[in-house]
């Protein structure tokens, strides 16, 4: 197809001002007004012809920005750092806050949300503690519904209930061995003479031939006699044998 020659729109323009045909917007329009509007060029033919102007025109084509959905937050993974207080290994999460504790002895705590648990090997399930502080030297303690338990750094027992509000402490030698003990009967102390083992309440001065241990937490006297009985945190003294 060759250029449009332009002679062809030289018409007898009487013939178009009888002849009226619509536009695209359904105006009516003489032939003549027809030709006019397409003389006039772009700009001129959208106000006669009532379309929008160049302007409008490029605005609509151009790329409509879309309101994109929020991304999905990623789950947050909490980096757990490891960081042993004495002997007493531990995590902390990533504000410094420790939530679980190992003694190495058989204790477990675990804090999860605002809530602390205990898991203690050889024992079924888990009990909730509260006010559980850990110290630089690995020391510990924490709450039941019994009372306070205190834990010295080598995770022996220093601190437990005996009932009705009160409580016994635990003092050991540089062996390890239990050899004071702080309760309702008042001070006692371990005595071996002869190989043979006994405890003075220095506060009521009487003398129990046998020895004292720890038994998960439950004080317990094996008498010389073959007699054993426990004194458990709730206060209570129970005849083992």
């Amino acid at each position: 197809m060759g250029e449009t020659n332009s002679s062809r729109f030289e018409l007898n323009e009487s013939k178009m001002q009888s002849t009226r045909t619509p536009d695209l917007l359904g105006n009516s329009m003489s032939c003549k007004e027809s030709l006019d509007v397409f003389r006039a060029g772009t700009s001129n033919a959208a106000a006669m012809c009532g379309l929008p102007d160049g302007k409008m025109l490029l605005e609509q084509l151009q790329p409509q920005k879309c309101e994109m959905a929020p991304k999905p937050a990623e789950p947050q993974v909490c980096k757990a750092i490891f960081k042993d207080f004495g002997k007493l290994h531990c995590q902390l999460d990533e504000k410094g806050d420790i939530f679980t504790i190992n003694d190495g002895k058989g204790h477990h705590l675990m804090k999860t949300g605002n809530k602390w648990s205990l898991i203690t090997d050889g024992e079924k399930g888990s009990k909730e503690v509260t006010d559980v502080h850990v110290n630089k030297d690995g020391s510990y303690s924490y709450k039941d519904a019994h009372g306070k338990y205190s834990y010295d750094k080598d995770g022996r027992l220093a601190e437990a209930p005996a009932g009705d509000g009160h409580s016994r402490k635990y003092h050991y030698d540089s062996q390890g061995q239990l050899d004071q003990i702080d309760g309702r009967l008042g001070h006692w102390e371990r005595q071996v003479k002869d190989g043979r083992v006994s405890w003075v309440n220095k506060t009521k001065n009487i003398v129990w031939q046998g020895d004292f241990q720890l038994n998960h937490g439950t004080l317990e006297f094996h008498a010389a006699n073959g007699v054993q009985w426990g004194f458990t945190e709730q206060g209570k003294d129970i005849r083992l044998k």
